[in-house]
């Protein structure tokens, strides 16, 4: 019985460890629930309205180019600060992509995890990430104000008792598994519940 929580306890921490890059942009995307669970219905809209704004993403196949453009300049890219900017913003762009379901859970998942592996490659702390991240956000002109709340999100993941304090650096990510979420439909009848 203690092994196989054990094993539970790694696998969900490697989950959060792939989720938790997107508490930079997007702090519901960085729970385990949201992929899969209620939170995914409830946030399609808001994810549909990054990916138009952001990337011009309205269809499956746009995020498919959209998510593999970014790994392609991620690798071709010679500063750190560009790759790890790149990298964060290809696994947000997966995760958007499932929660409008442009994409599947598991499609998403495997952009995510390849994401989080080649960041854990590229950067050698939280801190690093994040602040890489800033750096590639503001080398690009991006809008001060929109700059001014990511140093608030890095700060709050930072914190002592924020995401990613709570999980390890370096933690074996290895083949992890998408999350899956057990969810509860009610359907009414009648005007009943």
């Amino acid at each position: 019985m203690n092994a196989a929580l054990a094993t539970v306890d790694k696998r969900r921490a490697a989950q959060r460890w792939v989720l938790a890059p997107l508490a930079l942009l997007d702090a519901r995307a960085a729970r385990l629930d949201w992929l899969s669970g209620a939170g995914r219905l409830a946030g399609a809209g808001g994810s549909a309205a990054m990916l138009r704004g952001r990337f011009e993403v309205q269809s499956g196949p746009e995020a498919r180019r959209a998510i593999a453009r970014h790994f392609s300049r991620a690798r071709a890219a010679r500063e750190p600060v560009t790759r790890v900017f790149l990298l964060v913003r290809a696994s947000a762009m997966a995760a958007w992509a499932c929660g409008c379901f442009l994409l599947e859970l598991d499609e998403a998942w495997r952009e995510m995890a390849r994401a989080a592996e080649e960041l854990q490659a590229c950067a050698g702390s939280w801190r690093e990430l994040g602040e890489s991240y800033l750096r590639g956000h503001a080398l690009r002109g991006r809008d001060p104000l929109e700059l001014e709340e990511l140093v608030t999100r890095l700060e709050r993941a930072l914190a002592p008792r924020g995401l990613w304090r709570s999980l390890p650096w370096g933690l074996p990510l290895g083949d992890v598994s998408a999350p899956r979420m057990r969810t509860r439909l009610t359907l009414i009848q009648g005007g009943r519940w």
